[in-house]
């Protein structure tokens, strides 16, 4: 059996894309062949040089980097050029059985499924984000700064003004999301979510996406715990970008007078390390030197102002150093974190909420218990391991094949 990966690059830009990579590391360590298929390169050392992975790179830019702005509207949504390679490589690799869908919006569109119904080869599409339901694909209003409850593709939808540039780009979303809607109808894709709380906020406008959970492998070391009740630093790791609710974090660190670290670069990076010179900006960090900065850390803060699909950071960080995390409570953060037992929760975009949690925190004797019950929960391995991830993969590779071929008979 052969699996085709497709992603919009080959390369590491974003969450979907590491775990793409992952997958087909995972696989072909297995000793299952693997073809990975992308819009974009450059390709990722770890795949171009492994004799069980095929590399298929369409040489395209994503469609924001097109020098050519109309052409590159044209191509989001719905790439030709892409449609006809990935109908060559399926032709000269019959003996290719799934396709695994990590990513599409950025490079590819929704070309690929219709060349993938076509050529019959059953599909799966991991939700690493709400695509496949919402025009701007976070059911967030970017303009009120406020989680989106209307319905996709409403009247209400269509007429508000939610994208994070101006009112024509969701216009444009609006109408790739049609034309996506009425390609995955023919397609037969299997939903894999990353999360049961991501499960749930698609499954409640795509009933047909109410597919099996499978959460992503967490691959980062146990190191030795961080002695957290004696430090007194609180930290922000990831993307500083508006939706992510850095500028949360920021303004209540600074109304207490805490010490504060950003980890991590974005759109928002250069507005908030003028405003906020009390607070330490250190830019992207390679993950094998995350520990160096997180040793005199008390608290890591994930005040995400939207739903996110995993929230992957406080697991790593959590197994990796014990250091407990402050979440807000309607993001999927939520899912894994329990307030009170190895996290604390404030309410979502609530600046006075996340105060009064910080304050909590204060309490050494807290932090100490949190950590322990995080160290409970690392010894007993509560995380998706690589193996774990392998066996739930192939069995539902090996299932839909399945289903898919009785299906077309």
């Amino acid at each position: 059996m052969k699996i085709l990966i497709i992603n919009d690059t080959a390369s590491v830009i974003g969450g979907a894309a590491s775990v793409a990579l992952a997958t087909a590391r995972i696989l072909a360590h297995a000793g299952v062949d693997v073809c990975f298929f992308a819009a974009s390169g450059p390709i990722d050392s770890s795949i171009s040089n492994n004799p069980r992975i095929d590399v298929v790179v369409s040489n395209q830019p994503l469609f924001l980097d097109d020098s050519n702005r109309i052409r590159g509207a044209i191509r989001g949504l719905y790439n030709r050029q892409v449609a006809l390679q990935l109908r060559i490589l399926l032709k000269q690799n019959p003996d290719i059985k799934v396709a695994h869908v990590h990513s599409w919006t950025k490079g590819l569109s929704s070309s690929i499924f219709d060349v993938l119904r076509s050529c019959g080869i059953p599909t799966i599409i991991t939700a690493h984000d709400y695509f496949l339901s919402c025009p701007n694909g976070g059911f967030y209003n970017y303009k009120t700064k406020t989680i989106c409850t209307l319905q996709p593709l409403s009247g209400a939808c269509i007429k508000c003004n939610c994208d994070r540039r101006n009112v024509a780009q969701k216009y444009y979303r609006v109408v790739r999301s049609l034309i996506q809607r009425h390609v995955l109808t023919k397609s037969y894709p299997t939903v894999v979510h990353v999360s049961e709380f991501s499960r749930k906020i698609l499954s409640q406008t795509i009933p047909a996406a109410n597919g099996p959970v499978i959460h992503n492998p967490i691959s980062v070391s146990k190191l030795a715990k961080v002695d957290c009740p004696k430090n007194r630093v609180y930290a922000y790791i990831g993307r500083v970008d508006q939706e992510k609710g850095v500028e949360l974090f920021c303004r209540a660190v600074t109304d207490l007078h805490l010490s504060a670290r950003v980890i991590g670069t974005g759109d928002q990076i250069d507005e908030l390390s003028d405003r906020y010179p009390n607070i330490q900006f250190h830019g992207w960090v390679p993950q094998s030197e995350l520990h160096l900065h997180l040793q005199d850390v008390r608290c890591c803060v994930f005040p995400s102002l939207w739903y996110e699909n995993a929230g992957l950071v406080p697991l790593e960080i959590m197994r990796s150093s014990a250091i407990p995390f402050i979440v807000s409570d309607r993001t999927a953060a939520s899912e894994y974190i329990h307030p009170g037992k190895n996290g604390l929760f404030f309410q979502t975009g609530n600046l006075e909420s996340l105060i009064e949690t910080l304050n909590t925190s204060h309490n050494d004797s807290l932090i100490a218990e949190l950590q322990e019950n995080i160290l409970v929960e690392r010894c007993h391995n509560h995380y998706q391991t690589k193996d774990s991830y392998l066996q739930q993969v192939m069995q539902l590779y090996k299932q839909i094949s399945g289903s898919f071929q009785k299906h077309e008979d």
